[in-house]
């Protein structure tokens, strides 16, 4: 039998409309993968520790864990919609509406299984059924291809589509049924088959129902299938044609709408009711339309009724209304924008009605015939409004709102800091509300400018206009965690901010958001969540006092919608002013007084006074050797400007150079040293800072600049070198101990131009007793010969009293990273092929300190040699590892089961814990699915020598999870060592099922209960996946 889909007489249009409607219903089903209550398939779950506590000098200290990742794994489920049920004529095609709902976390595929063998039973066994796609949801095929798949149906999305086939020859009332099923993409969630049932009748009457726009002239319909909350009006057709030789009597038609539709009255002057049978409008009043139709709507009900004497066969015809949108609907298809109307009628066969519904009754009561017969109401199709997802966000300083009319500027959206000094951290708490209507991510991020320090705005430079060197964070609410990436797209983000839910009489936010504290109650106002957010920014100490020009210094912090990116709002952060600091360096001359004196020995701006910035104060000339270093030396005088006398670090760095073949500046090339000696130039002892200088009064010391030898060969080609030619510019800088006064000084060597094979950078790293560490090498020929390479010493592992221990290894696989298949490389051995001009080489050295405390710091030495011709050249760089004094922080992570007494257990040997625990990443899998639980454990140890005290330690419930007490330890078993769950007054705090936030233990009590040399601390909790 022919099953090519019948188009009706309300899509003629629709058919040359399809390719916009399909658009518009894939945007739809994209649009609401937002909504999906379980954790997206493949999102990141991670959270790192971070801990204050003080040491023995009284010094509060910083320490941060390493970040653990946990992928959330797909799981699969559906439901496939709406059996139904029609009667028709023999050999007449029949439509049957049904959807699919993605019910998974991820997007997903379904199989649509063709009906056949014991799937078509009755008239229809010998039939041929077939899917065909109906996306705008009116009942009827959008076009005549054929479906066996859904293609990709996002998280929360629905598919519709029709099944048809011909119906076969019988006895008026005899029945045959379809039976549609599906599959997804991996046949682990099958959804429930629907049953439809077709009748053959004389009278054969089917009803669609379609959602058009206003300007619709049915029963053509430009089809909607969603929008804005609030949008409106449309025209609802009920479309009806019966196929049938029999009049078809009492047809009832009866449409309930939900919540979310708002019918449009009658008395509406533009917006009416109409039937196509009279041709006229409608009214809503009772027995209002004469005796062809009875049409009614009930307010207290929401229901459209309308009772059609009779439609002859053959024939067809319509009723429509009209409709809007409510407001405040959620985001997606909900019941309250899902619809289907129902139908009923009768019709006559010799002496007998036929009552056709939800079932088909032959009815020879005779009271009934020629009447309307009551046996409920087959279905129409499913007609739904699809709530689209639009995003808006405020950032301010507001704790309490979320600004509706958020200006650009001050002052709302300012946060100000009257004043700091140069090397103070300062921060300042900014808000972020989430002000669309469904749950968003909000990337956090300050445009234009580097964490870092490196500049300030790059691009425009009004968004920063702090000193060079002010580097920011970007801090969790609280400000004592790092805002984390949870929605993988490498930026720090708040999560999915909610919308406010109701309930016991209130709105509210789950924590960590809070909430503004307008009235919802009141039509002028909407609630809305936010989130605190912390930025700090540490001043450099050389930055110089001021005002900017009395506009303060600023940096813009923006919020940008993860939906849309296209949304966002920024918000000012102001330092109003830089405090004075009263340091001057200057070359070979004193500063007297406030400014120079003419003549003598006082400085003038040539020598340096005042704020020179990057201006070349003095300039030597180097000619390096082939066999020692060279050295340019600087007679600094450091001034003490200030009011009270004062010690000051020295240090160096190098600020730029012109040779572009090296790293670029701060860091030394590979053999450059800067040292400072005391005195006047050559200097005597090595120091790193000043004796005590009194106020008004100056102490000159020797900058020594050293930079490394060079070789020729005996081909005559000149060789690359660490210090190729070019001019070297170096800052020089005094700060003043336990203050912010610092100045900078700059000065340049120039280099003469020779080559080499270099190894950089050298390395300076930390490790606890029997750890290790691994230092990157890069091997870079860059002269303008090919190199062999091969190490004649391989490493000189300088411990002479403890057991160090250094290995080395090639980057085989060339993925940047110390792992498994790299080559270990021992005695005299090669490197492989010459190394090309301009190419490198990637090597790692792997130091393992002692297992006993007290060793001195240990220099790893890699020493290269490198050959062209006949004449062998040697580099070398060196690794400086020590035994590192604090509290060291490691996180590790394990799956487990969520229900009671499944926390996992804890032993630490040196420290590490037992197995399963890791610090790996977890890859997807079935114990990531949404429901499943991970364990987190804290492992901290005190690395010094004294006691540490105070230490407050604290994580964060990652985003797509809730704190889950079944696989947690009780509260009194949650830590170990000195510390306590939660609070600072020695309160034992317990976490509930369900939390989100931060998860903290304290000192108990806070300020005499210290962590011993080699003592360790733990804390461990568990979090269930989002379901």
């Amino acid at each position: 039998m022919n099953t090519k889909p019948q188009l009706h007489l309300n899509t003629w249009l629709k058919t040359t409309l399809t390719a916009s409607f399909l658009f518009v219903f894939m945007l739809l089903v994209v649009a609401q993968r937002v909504n999906a209550a379980a954790a997206p398939a493949n999102s990141t779950i991670g959270n790192q520790a971070t801990a204050t506590y003080v040491d023995s000098g009284s010094v509060s200290r910083t320490a941060s864990s390493n970040s653990v990742q946990t992928t959330v794994a797909q799981v699969y489920a559906s439901t496939l919609n709406q059996s139904g049920s029609k009667t028709v004529p023999p050999n007449q095609q029949v439509c049957f509406p049904h959807s699919i709902t993605n019910n998974g976390n991820g997007t997903d595929t379904f199989a649509l299984i063709v009906p056949t063998g014991g799937s078509l039973t009755g008239i229809m066994a010998s039939s041929t059924a077939t899917y065909y796609i109906d996306a705008v949801t009116d009942g009827v095929p959008d076009n005549s291809t054929p479906l066996t798949s859904t293609g990709p149906v996002a998280a929360g999305a629905t598919f519709s589509f029709v099944v048809c086939a011909t119906s076969g020859t019988g006895a008026n009332g005899a029945t045959g049924t379809i039976v549609v099923s599906a599959t997804d993409s991996q046949t682990t969630a099958v959804p429930t088959a629907r049953t439809n049932t077709v009748t053959l009748g004389l009278a054969a009457l089917t009803v669609t129902k379609s959602l058009c726009l206003a300007a619709s002239v049915a029963p053509a319909c430009t089809p909607v299938t969603g929008g804005a909350a609030g949008a409106g009006p449309f025209k609802v057709i009920l479309s009806y044609t019966n196929s049938g030789s029999t009049a078809a009597d009492y047809v009832k038609l009866v449409d309930a709408l939900p919540t979310g539709w708002v019918y449009v009255p009658s008395t509406d002057p533009t917006n009416k009711p109409f039937w196509s049978g009279s041709g006229t409008a409608l009214t809503d009043a009772v027995g209002g339309d004469g005796a062809a139709i009875d049409y009614t709507y009930t307010s207290g009900t929401r229901t459209v009724a309308a009772t059609i004497t009779q439609v002859p066969g053959s024939t067809t015809g319509f009723v429509s209304f009209f409709v809007t949108i409510g407001s405040n609907l959620p985001v997606g298809v909900s019941a309250a924008t899902t619809n289907t109307a129902t139908y009923a009628y009768s019709y006559n066969s010799g002496s007998t009605t036929v009552c056709v519904g939800s079932t088909t009754v032959i009815d020879n009561t005779a009271a009934n015939r020629g009447s309307f017969c009551s046996v409920g109401g087959a279905n129409t199709n499913n007609v739904t409004y699809a709530i689209l997802q639009t995003a808006a966000v405020a950032a301010n300083a507001s704790a309490t709102t979320a600004g509706l009319t958020d200006p650009v500027g001050p002052p709302a959206d300012t946060a100000t800091v009257t004043s700091a000094a140069a090397g103070a951290t300062i921060q300042w708490s900014n808000y972020i509300w989430n002000r669309g209507n469904a749950a968003d991510s909000f990337d956090v991020s300050l445009p234009g400018t580097p964490l870092n320090g490196s500049t300030c705005a790059l691009t425009p430079a009004s968004n920063c206009t702090f000193p060079p060197g002010t580097t920011f964070q970007i801090l969790a609410s609280g400000g004592s965690a790092t805002l984390q990436d949870t929605n993988g797209n490498g930026t720090p983000d708040t999560g999915n901010i909610p919308r406010p839910t109701y309930g016991a009489g209130t709105w509210s936010c789950p924590a960590p958001y809070i909430m503004t504290a307008t009235d919802v109650l009141n039509p002028a106002s909407v609630e809305y969540c936010g989130l605190e957010v912390v930025i700090k920014a540490t001043i450099p100490a050389g930055a110089a006092p001021g005002n900017n020009s009395a506009n303060g210094y600023r940096v813009v912090v923006e919020a940008k919608s993860f939906f849309n990116t296209a949304i966002l709002d920024t918000v000012i952060n102001v330092l109003t002013a830089i405090a004075a600091n009263s340091v001057d360096l200057t070359n070979d001359k004193s500063v007297t007084g406030s400014t120079p004196i003419v003549g003598g020995g006082n400085a003038l701006v040539g020598d340096g006074f005042g704020a020179t910035a990057a201006a070349i104060i003095r300039t030597v000339t180097v000619t390096p050797t082939t066999s020692t270093a060279t050295s340019a030396t600087f007679n600094i005088v450091v001034n003490n400007t200030g009011a009270a006398a004062g010690l000051f670090n020295l240090t160096g760095a190098l600020a730029a150079r012109s040779n572009a073949t090296l790293a670029a500046a701060p860091a030394l090339p590979t053999g450059w040293a800067i040292t400072f000696k005391a005195g006047a130039c050559p200097g005597v002892a090595t120091i790193t800072a000043t004796s005590s200088i009194p106020k008004d009064g100056n102490e000159v010391v020797c900058a020594v600049v050293t930079v490394p030898p060079t070789s020729t060969s005996n081909s005559g080609l000149t060789q690359p070198t660490t210090a190729p030619p070019g001019d070297y510019d170096f800052d020089f800088t005094a700060t003043i101990q336990g203050g912010s006064a610092t100045d900078t000084i700059r000065d340049r060597v120039t280099v003469a131009p020779l080559r080499a094979v270099t190894i950089a950078p050298n390395g300076a790293q930390s490790t606890v007793p029997g750890g290790a560490v691994t230092y990157n090498h890069t091997i870079t020929n860059n002269g303008n010969v090919p190199e062999a390479l091969s190490l004649a010493s391989l490493l000189n592992s300088q411990s002479p009293t403890y057991a160090w221990n250094a290995s080395l290894y090639v980057d085989t696989n060339g993925n940047g990273i110390y792992d498994g298949p790299d080559t270990l490389i021992s005695g005299t051995s090669s490197l492989g092929a010459d190394l090309a001009p301009n190419a490198t080489l990637l090597v790692f050295v792997r130091v393992s300190a002692p297992s006993a405390a007290g060793s001195p710091p240990n220099t790893t030495t890699l020493t290269v040699t490198y050959t062209y011709s006949a004449t062998g050249l040697t580099t070398s760089a060196t690794d400086l590892t020590t035994i590192t004094a604090g509290l060291l922080l490691d996180k590790y992570q394990t799956l487990v089961g969520c229900g009671p007494g499944t926390a996992p257990s804890v032993t630490l040997t040196a420290g590490v814990p037992n197995a399963p625990w890791s610090k790996n990443p977890i890859a997807a899998g079935s114990g990531t699915r949404p429901g499943q639980c991970i364990a987190y454990l804290v492992v901290g140890s005190n690395t010094t020598s004294t006691p540490i005290t105070n230490i407050a330690l604290t994580d964060q419930v990652p985003a797509f999870t809730t704190f889950e007490t079944g696989c947690s330890p009780v509260a009194a078993s949650q830590t170990s060592g000195p510390l306590l769950m939660g609070t600072t007054n020695g309160t034992l705090v317990t976490y509930s099922t369900g939390y989100s936030g931060l998860i903290s233990a304290v000192s108990n009590p806070l300020s005499t209960t210290a962590l011993s040399p080699g003592g360790y601390i733990t804390m461990q909790f568990c979090v269930k996946i989002n379901p």
